[in-house]
């Protein structure tokens, strides 16, 4: 299985949640488990195809790291059938086997590329919490009387943001 409690997905939810974020798991021995994780990718796929779509770089983005999601949940939703079935093979599958949803193998650098694309994603993710997160301090430190605190982290604020565009940038070029 290529998700599994010990080897997580690019997509983990523990990984990417961000602090106070609900999340639901679904078990792959869950019989109601497969059908809706192939909604989900359903869904994903197709406002994936419609941001995609957009003029906007960032929304054209987004849409690829949907399809991404998508095309992963699909697999994961096919791991589950196998696993209820009792197809233990499944957990020996490596990344670069995997297909997609129309059956295409991806290579190595395919598979290398799309964990780079996964990680800038994550990383500008990251940086945008903080400027948010930053900024919240900032009102927090100024409400109890914490100036010197507060002028501190806000000089940190515009510097996050650039970091964050930064690695958007990237992420998009």
């Amino acid at each position: 299985m290529e998700h599994t409690k010990e080897v997580p997905g690019a997509f983990d939810a523990f990984e990417t949640a961000k602090p106070g974020e609900p999340i639901f798991t679904l078990q792959g021995g869950d019989p109601l488990a497969a059908p809706l994780v192939l909604q989900w990718a359903k869904a994903a796929r197709l406002k994936g195809l419609e941001l995609r779509e957009s003029t906007n770089p960032v929304e054209q983005d987004k849409g690829e790291v949907l399809l991404l999601k998508a095309t992963e949940a699909e697999q994961i939703s096919w791991d589950m059938d196998r696993y209820r079935k009792g197809e233990a093979k499944v957990a020996q599958r490596s990344r670069t086997e995997t297909e997609s949803y129309s059956g295409h193998k991806a290579s190595e650098e395919m598979v290398a590329q799309m964990d780079e694309h996964r990680s800038r994603l994550a990383a500008a993710q990251t940086l945008s919490y903080l400027s948010t997160a930053a900024f919240d301090a900032v009102k927090i430190a100024r409400k109890y009387g914490l100036d010197e605190v507060a002028d501190e982290v806000e000089g940190m604020v515009p510097r996050l943001k650039e970091a964050s565009s930064a690695v958007q940038g990237r992420f998009r070029g």
